[in-house]
């Protein structure tokens, strides 16, 4: 596997190339976030990550509990965690190696 970096400068041209790279995921989808919200991209994110893993594509997100409560406070969260097992929050005093 060859690394290729790309900066970009918009968050909008970002977030393109990664929802680009899920809906072409054939293995796996790992996603690791501080702030995702519920606006029009964090929605396409988790519609996204729905659809893979309904392909049978294992995703897994992990958010950051503060950063992302919007979102994990919502109904979403929990039906990700529960019905998909694909997200889980990172709460402020757990390290990533408890996970």
């Amino acid at each position: 596997m060859s690394e290729t970096w790309k900066f970009y400068t918009t968050a909008q041209e970002c977030w393109d190339d990664m929802l680009t790279d899920i809906m072409q995921a054939r293995f796996s989808v790992d996603l690791e976030q501080y702030i995702f919200g519920l606006d029009e991209i964090g929605l396409k994110f988790i519609e996204a990550a729905i659809e893979k893993a309904k392909q049978g594509i294992r995703v897994r997100l992990l958010l950051d509990a503060s950063g992302s409560a919007i979102f994990a406070n919502s109904d979403l969260g929990p039906e990700l965690i529960k019905k998909r097992r694909c997200c889980d929050f990172l709460q402020p005093d757990q390290s990533l190696a408890a996970l």
